[in-house]
């Protein structure tokens, strides 16, 4: 629920923030999450990157708790 990990076709360095939209089942809207990479590896076709939300509103955890 703190987090996801999501592949990417390239790195992110550690300590990035950024802005991630995400569509929670149990919402209408997409929602933005601050997030920061907490770790990043390689995989045979791209980047797997691990990270954390930050700053993450009521309705969002409601949303996140649904899925």
């Amino acid at each position: 629920m703190g987090g996801a990990r999501v592949v990417l076709p390239r790195a992110l360095p550690f300590g990035t923030r950024l802005k991630v939209r995400v569509r929670l089942p149990a919402l209408t809207e997409e929602s933005l999450i601050d997030a920061q990479v907490r770790w990043c590896g390689k995989l045979d076709a791209g980047f797997s990157v691990g990270l954390q939300f930050l700053r993450v509103r009521a309705r969002e955890t409601w949303g996140l708790n649904e899925f």
